[in-house]
């Protein structure tokens, strides 16, 4: 928000405009999946609120098969696709992203 600081005195006056940015931890990304093959899947990555200006220093991918342990990748900044490999053909795979800065993990 803005924040206006008046002073009025003997000597004059004087008003300074201060505007206040809040940042916090970014928003989860949208995965995307745009192909797939026996052992990998290739995704996008994309904000849902193209306005939303809480900067983005990296991605963390989460990802399992259906019963099998969490492992997790990481992606920078600015990547435009992705493709994780080395996946087990025919198991399901449980995914998530998160996007973090230096503020925190969203």
């Amino acid at each position: 928000g803005e924040y206006k600081c008046m002073v009025n005195n003997k000597f004059g006056q004087d008003t300074v405009t201060h505007t206040l940015i809040v940042n916090g931890p970014p928003e989860p990304p949208m995965v995307i999946l745009t192909s797939q093959t026996t052992d990998s899947i290739t995704f996008k990555l994309k904000t849902e609120d193209e306005a939303d200006q809480t900067p983005v220093h990296g991605y963390t991918v989460h990802y399992k098969p259906e019963f099998g342990d969490w492992e997790e990748q990481e992606i920078g900044f600015g990547t435009e696709e992705f493709t994780l490999q080395n996946l087990w053909c025919g198991q399901r795979y449980q995914l998530y992203v998160v996007a973090y800065n230096n503020i925190g993990v969203g």
